[in-house]
């Protein structure tokens, strides 16, 4: 079974905002841009706006993770878990290999692009102390878990204050604007450029493309897979590329 597009589709989505926006502002470019902090006050939100960087400790996020996903059942998936928390939910021990190997690379700085809920970043921030993560999302949804900045992909790039940053995906649309937001991170002048993505990124998966396949003939990728199986109805693989 493919992700449901309705909730992951974020042509739909830029469509109504640029629609919105020229109403109001007279181009998609004139918009404001702002951080939408963390949804406080919100039964399925665990940090605070203060604390979110410093608040969960290992054994913490492991509870959470397992309190999570207390079912592999589709329909408790699409139901309970994506709405509040998005499609990036992991696994611990994936995870902790993941940062782990974050570490070995020398990666301290990532541009989650976006980036939903910006469950995954709290998560993997809050693991992992030594990375600093910006997020971003062109509509931040309602529940925000993280921080998360109303820029598209290439917007980010090419507005963040990081010098040597890698680049994270949790759960991409198959759609173009991935590829092109790769693309343009590729053209950069960072000297080690790293990719991260998260989802069903494997031929025939929702989070799959011919041009994403494409663009990735110029990368090579880290190590073997890192996945989980939770018997949903797609695989979550966790990949890092390096640019060849």
């Amino acid at each position: 079974m493919k992700l449901d597009k309705s909730t992951m589709d974020w042509v739909r989505r830029i469509n109504d905002e640029t629609e919105q926006s020229i109403q109001l502002y007279g181009s998609f470019k004139n918009r404001p841009i702002k951080v939408s902090p963390i949804t406080e006050d919100n039964a399925y939100v665990y940090v605070k706006n203060e604390t979110y960087k410093t608040c969960l400790n290992q054994e913490t996020i492991k509870r959470i993770l397992s309190q999570i996903l207390l079912s592999n059942s589709i329909h408790y998936r699409y139901k309970c878990v994506v709405p509040n928390y998005g499609y990036g939910v992991p696994e611990y021990e994936p995870l902790l290999e993941v940062s782990e190997k974050l570490d070995s690379l020398g990666i301290k700085e990532i541009l989650s692009v976006g980036a939903g809920c910006g469950f995954f970043d709290l998560i993997l921030s809050n693991l992992n102390r030594k990375l600093s993560i910006e997020s971003s999302d062109i509509v931040p949804p309602e529940i925000r878990h993280y921080p998360i900045i109303n820029y598209t992909g290439i917007e980010h790039i090419e507005n963040t204050q990081f010098k040597n940053y890698a680049l994270l995906f949790v759960w991409p649309p198959g759609e173009k604007w991935v590829s092109e937001t790769i693309e343009r991170y590729r053209s950069k002048g960072i000297e080690h450029k790293y990719i991260i993505l998260v989802g069903s990124v494997y031929e025939w998966g929702g989070c799959w493309s011919d041009m994403l396949s494409e663009e990735l003939e110029q990368w090579e990728q880290i190590d073997n897979d890192v996945y989980t199986y939770r018997n949903f109805d797609e695989t979550e693989y966790i990949k890092i590329y390096r640019f060849i």
